[in-house]
């Protein structure tokens, strides 16, 4: 037996498939619909978008994601409050949102690293990764760019 596909969910579902097709093959209106979407989630025009992501990646200093490693760059938020906080490339956007935006998690993968790739005793990885935390990443090769 054949399920009704009439109505109200027929429509949306026409709809959506003609949105998804128009997306994929209108360069233009992807264009549109993605600058919507970053005014309407993070209050910038497009002109700021732009200028973000010429910026350096905030953790490892690249300047175009695609060259580095596969993905574009990326305005990073927090997901928490929505606030702005930075341009990173996409392989550092994705492994920040892998350990879920937290730092406690992430210290932890440093010190996990430093133990096992160094050799050095826990509390010694542990010193380390407690002192990268207050140490701010790549200042020096990120001025030098600006």
């Amino acid at each position: 037996m054949t399920e009704y596909r009439g109505g109200r969910q027929a429509t949306a579902e026409r709809t959506r498939q003609r949105f998804n097709e128009k997306y994929r093959n209108n360069q233009k209106f992807r264009e549109q619909v993605l600058n919507a979407n970053r005014a309407r989630r993070y209050g910038i025009t497009d002109d700021e978008y732009a200028e973000r992501i010429k910026r350096p990646c905030a953790v490892c200093g690249a300047f175009d994601g695609r060259r580095q490693r596969g993905y574009g760059m990326h305005v990073d938020h927090d997901h928490r409050t929505g606030t702005l906080r930075g341009t990173l490339c996409g392989g550092c956007n994705k492994g920040i949102g892998a350990f879920g935006d937290s730092s406690d998690r992430l210290l932890r993968a440093v010190w996990y690293l430093l133990r096992h790739q160094t050799g050095v005793s826990s509390d010694e990885a542990y010193e380390s990764a407690q002192r990268l935390e207050r140490a701010p990443a790549r200042r020096v090769r990120i001025q030098e760019a600006s």
